[in-house]
């Protein structure tokens, strides 16, 4: 190419998930709305489009955890997983940690990877213990079964 090197090519930007909206609480709330609606394809490009453009955000946790539950209702285990995780590791305090613990685990066993998920249960009880809800108690008693965990 005349002025550049030979066979360079153009630094690619990733697009947009979504268009940014005027303030975070106005793309939360349109991406919540997708979640709302089980529009789990709609959920995901719109808590993506939110994390990139609000990363600051005090919902940021709770984005990534929407996010991780869209790949997770339509079977993408991996990146549910990948989200999940995220949510744990960056916001261990917040209040969608245990139940991104508990999606990490289900990720897991759809991976085929049951011990993953009894490690992961495992650090469920140990770091959040009495603080879990009883739904989320119910939550990993059942996924412990369904990974075969020793007790």
């Amino acid at each position: 190419a005349p002025g550049g090197k030979p066979g360079a090519a153009p630094a690619a930007t990733a697009p947009a998930a979504a268009p940014p909206a005027a303030t975070a609480d106005a793309a939360w709330k349109a991406a919540y709305a997708r979640v709302l609606a089980k529009d789990w394809p709609g959920a995901e490009t719109a808590m993506a489009g939110f994390i990139t453009a609000w990363p600051k955000s005090t919902r940021l946790p709770q984005a990534q955890y929407w996010l991780g539950r869209s790949f997770a209702e339509r079977g993408q285990h991996a990146q549910a997983a990948k989200a999940y995780l995220d949510v744990y590791q960056k916001a261990p305090r917040s209040e969608r940690a245990p139940d991104a613990l508990l999606g990490l685990a289900t990720a897991m066993i759809g991976l085929k990877k049951a011990d993953e998920a009894c490690r992961v249960l495992g650090e469920l009880d140990s770091v959040y213990g009495a603080k879990l809800s009883p739904m989320q108690t119910t939550a990993a008693k059942a996924q412990r079964t369904r990974a075969k965990c020793e007790a």
